[in-house]
């Protein structure tokens, strides 16, 4: 499917009162636009339907998993890293997905003892590296690297198997 008919789709899929199912082509087309600079399609759209999906319990159990592999494999927590660029937004808003992910797990357990470990490595590490502290840009909407970085950092700490990084601690 073209991406403005897809656009399209999850627009009408986010302004649905009651949300059956994510297929995997709408979950793919979120997960490779999850950065894009269109605040609109990133945040009242994309970002919203994975809220509600993960709230709502409407991702499979393979989507789930799909969704961590797919953003810690593609490094999307760390793309960019040191610039200021639109690689900011896929680094937020990557941060809040995982985030998402993170307290669904501690809920429902659908991790790989693996995948949790480098989940929460990851996101005890990420906050204290990123370095682009912009809040809003009239252009873009919300990118908010580090609040949003800061949800992950808090998420991962309150999992139940997370094992705190005393190095990373001694920075707080």
């Amino acid at each position: 499917m073209e991406g403005e008919a897809m656009k399209e789709q999850l627009f009408t899929l986010v302004n649905q009162t009651d949300i059956s199912q994510i297929t995997d082509e709408q979950l793919s087309y979120m997960l490779a636009n999850l950065g894009n600079p269109n605040p609109i399609l990133q945040d009242e759209i994309i970002f919203t339907l994975f809220v509600r999906a993960f709230e709502e319990e409407v991702f499979t159990l393979s989507q789930k998993q799909t969704i961590v592999e797919y953003l810690l494999a593609n490094n999307c927590l760390y793309k960019g890293l040191g610039q200021t660029s639109d690689l900011t937004l896929l680094r937020s808003f990557t941060a809040l997905v995982l985030s998402l992910a993170i307290d669904n797990d501690a809920k429902t357990t659908f991790l790989t003892d693996n995948l949790r470990k480098e989940l929460l490595k990851a996101g005890q590490a990420y906050v204290f590296l990123e370095n682009d502290w912009r809040s809003y840009d009239p252009d873009k909407g919300y990118i908010h690297a580090l609040a949003h970085g800061s949800d992950l950092l808090a998420s991962c700490f309150a999992h139940p198997s997370c094992q705190y990084d005393q190095q990373l601690l001694t920075k707080l």
